[in-house]
């Protein structure tokens, strides 16, 4: 009878696995990772709490939360500002929409002077709808510039953007509504306008051409805008809160163009809404625009070759 191989080496092989020492079964380190997500987390959850708060106008709980978060992320921009914008909203002891501008600012004339041309007969004048500091926020790459226009009867209104070096990027000349009030440019609707780069500023001039051939004649304001990452926490809760209260969320943030576009696109939905209109009145009312808060809304403007 053949004997079975199995049977014959069997107890050599059981032998020789159970001497084998064991090996070591490493944990992967999932800690350090835990950790990060976990702040995140929190500090995500902080600044939406912040947020919800501060477009129902609850101040306190706003500020409350703001400064967990930056409890959380020491030195975070977005918990600073916030924090800096709404205790100014409580010490003002104020529901109206208001925006807090920065201690930063730059140079620029945002209301023009008069018109030697005698090309609007106005007691008003050019005026760029930009904070006292003449500097504002965007973090769009196409935002939307707010200026008003006397009633005129120039052809021309020529915008010019310039670099943080004075460079000129982009220059068109545009039909002004002559009507006169207050009209924006949005830079997604210029032809051959490159996207605004994060971190960069640039410099707008926007010039009543009162006379072609003596530009000395001209009416001009002119302001600043730079281009800043969206904070993603802000990102949520702005898909969370309805339209008219975008502008409060923006605000808070220390974003001025995005604030007044998106009070401008709510406007433009309800146009006769008494509660929107004094919201617009009390946002311009807040960065001392107060004497065209209450002129309407114009179209504005054609491009010319």
């Amino acid at each position: 009878m053949k004997r079975n191989l199995w049977s014959k080496y069997l107890p050599a092989i059981l032998a020789t696995t159970c001497l084998m020492p064991l090996a070591p079964i490493l944990a992967t380190p999932q800690a350090p990772i835990t950790v990060a997500q976990a702040t995140i987390s929190q500090y995500n959850k902080y600044m939406r709490l912040g947020y919800s708060a501060t477009a129902k106008r609850d101040y306190r709980n706003a500020l409350i939360n703001f400064r967990r978060a930056l409890s959380v992320r020491p030195g975070d921009a977005y918990a600073t500002t916030a924090i800096n914008n709404v205790s100014n909203y409580a010490r003002r002891g104020s529901s109206k929409n208001i925006f807090i501008a920065s201690n930063r600012g730059a140079p620029g004339t945002r209301i023009g002077g008069a018109t030697r041309g005698g090309c609007s007969s106005s007691d008003r004048t050019l005026t760029a709808l930009v904070p006292a500091n003449n500097l504002g926020m965007t973090t769009s790459q196409y935002p939307v510039v707010f200026f008003y226009v006397p009633q005129t009867s120039a052809d021309i209104l020529e915008l010019s953007l310039l670099d943080e070096n004075d460079n000129e990027v982009y220059q068109k000349n545009l039909t002004p509504n002559k009507t006169g009030g207050i009209a924006s440019i949005n830079f997604a609707s210029l032809p051959g306008l490159k996207p605004l780069q994060v971190g960069k500023s640039y410099h707008w001039y926007l010039s009543i051409v009162c006379n072609a051939q003596d530009r000395s004649a001209d009416i001009f304001v002119d302001g600043w805008v730079q281009r800043v990452k969206l904070d993603p926490a802000l990102q949520s809760a702005l898909q969370q809160v309805s339209a008219s209260d975008r502008a409060s969320l923006y605000a808070v943030n220390g974003l001025w163009y995005d604030s007044l576009t998106a009070l401008f696109e709510t406007r433009k939905s309800s146009p006769n809404n008494s509660a929107l209109i004094n919201e617009w009145a009390d946002l311009l009312d807040s960065v001392g625009l107060d004497k065209i808060a209450r002129e309407p809304l114009v179209p504005c403007c054609t491009a010319t070759n």
